[in-house]
Formats: structure tokens, sequence, C-alpha cells
């Protein structure tokens, strides 16, 4: 109950001008303040953190709001994200005022406690060699020859956010149908769910390989995913 009522106060705090000239409910909705027990939380698929932060700069820089890991964003389709995690839930984020980026997991001050803005918090940008290694639908982006061997590039929507995968491994069926004309590659012109880019998206699947001393997880195209 301490850990609420000092949730509680600090976005009180927050509404009261953290936010310089923004009022804070422009931004989103609610803020609650769950008893999470550290910043050392899960983050988001493996090592991974959400920063979210003002669109609108203060002399060139954005401010930080708040940071979630283990979260859920839920893009609600008014314009607004909901964003629930362990160690709060914060309510319509506005999304034409607030953007947020994934980050490498690193151990953050308190965001709420004072003025903080993105470009100094010295975060590190993930890459999809950090998205979590599952099985997922991807859009196929290029296909060209390593040595003589058919590659792939993929491109995975995840969290909103676009990553492109390279030199990705192909099977057997899945370059038969590629050559056949099944499996076509994902035409920028049109949207990600398009009808015209139906026919492009592909089932990637991660083979694990220990060679040597460190595991290795190589992405595989397996064959086409009927939209």
């Amino acid at each position: 109950m301490k850990r609420q009522i000092v949730g509680i106060l600090v976005a009180v705090a927050l509404i009261c001008g953290v936010i310089a000239c923004t009022p804070l409910a422009q931004l989103f909705d609610s803020m609650v303040v769950l008893s999470a027990e550290s910043l050392n939380t899960t983050p988001v698929e493996g090592n991974i953190m959400a920063v979210f932060y003002t669109i609108a700069t203060v002399e060139g820089k954005h401010q930080a709001l708040f940071w979630v890991a283990d979260a859920q964003i839920i893009d609600r389709g008014d314009g607004k994200w909901d964003v629930i995690s362990p160690q709060r839930e914060v309510r319509g984020v506005n999304q034409a005022l607030v953007d947020y980026g994934l980050y490498k997991y690193k151990a953050l001050p308190d965001l709420d406690s004072a003025t903080y803005y993105l470009e100094d918090l010295d975060l590190q940008a993930i890459t999809w060699e950090d998205l979590k290694k599952s099985m997922h639908a991807a859009g196929l982006i290029d296909v060209y020859l390593v040595n003589g061997k058919p590659r792939a590039t993929v491109r995975r929507f995840y969290m909103s956010k676009m990553y492109d995968i390279p030199n990705c491994r192909v099977s057997q069926s899945a370059y038969d149908n590629f050559i056949d004309g099944k499996i076509k590659v994902y035409n920028d012109t049109y949207g990600w769910l398009a009808p015209e880019n139906e026919d492009c998206f592909v089932a990637v699947y991660f083979m694990s390989e220990t060679p040597f001393d460190n595991e290795l997880m190589i992405p595989v195209i397996i064959d086409k995913v009927i939209k």
C-alpha cells in the first residue's frame, strides 16, 4: 500500500510540471505505478526494454517519460496505446505526441523523479538478433546467391517496428515455391497487410547449431505462409 501511495504521489508530481509546456493529459490518459520490486525486471522478449518519449523536442532533445520491460504494448486502434507491465500500467498513450523505442536493457534512473532526455540515457538500439528466436511470419524482401547457394533477406514486423533479417537459409520447398512464383518479394508500394503482398509472407524458423563453444541460431525460411 505504501508503494502504491508513493506511486500516486510521483504521478501527481509529474502531472504538476515535469513535462514542460505540455499537459500530461494530452500525452496519456492515466499512469498506474505498480509494486514492481526492482529495475531488474525481465525485459520485453528477452534483454529488451521499451522507453517512451515525447515526439516534440526541447532544444533538440526528446523527453523520456517512462520505461517498461516484460510488457505488452497494445495499439487500441484509436490513436492510443495501452501499456501493461509489472512496473506500471499506462493507459491511452497518445501516438500523436508520444513514441517509443526498443533498446537493449540497462538499469535506468526513475524517469518520474526528474526531467530526463532520451539522448542522455546512453541507450543502445536493438537489432533483429536481440528479438526472441521464435518461429514467426515475415515478408520476403530479397533473394540472392551466396557461394552459389540461395539466401534471402526477410522483414520481421515486431512491436510496430520493422527489422530486416539478412542471410537466411532457404528450404528446398520454399525455394521451389519462389521459383514457381508462389512466393513473391514484398512490394514497398503497398502496406504490410495489403492484398498485393499476401504472397510474400514466409515462415521463419531458427535452427540451433553449436559447432564450437557458442550456440548459433540460424534463421531458415521453411515455407510460405498462406494469409
